[in-house]
């Protein structure tokens, strides 16, 4: 008993997924945050300094869809935020929890 190693994580079986062979399997989370912000500042840029800005046409339907997309873009960060940081609670005060996929 004493040679067996403790398998923590997820496995992956290189034979279904090629780059775990060479040793990356993942995501890229801070990058994915920081694509998603640069996304609400380009939208929100757009919103102040496009074609109908909100100081010529501040009804236009344009910029009602901006906005939407800027507050739908802020909420998926935030919850995806909220939802890592309650995994990686839930982790550290669990230890043979292991994270649902």
């Amino acid at each position: 008993m004493a040679d067996k190693k403790e398998i923590t994580g997820h496995r992956v079986d290189p034979a279904e997924e090629p780059s775990a062979a060479w040793g990356w399997h993942g995501g890229f989370p801070r990058g994915t945050q920081a694509a998603g912000w640069g996304t609400v500042i380009v939208v929100l840029f757009m919103l102040f300094f496009g074609h109908e800005s909100v100081v010529s046409e501040p009804r236009s339907v344009a910029n009602l869809w901006l906005m939407g997309i800027a507050l739908v873009v802020v909420g998926v960060l935030m919850a995806t935020g909220l939802w890592a940081a309650m995994m990686s609670w839930l982790q550290a005060s669990s230890p043979g929890y292991e994270l649902p996929v």
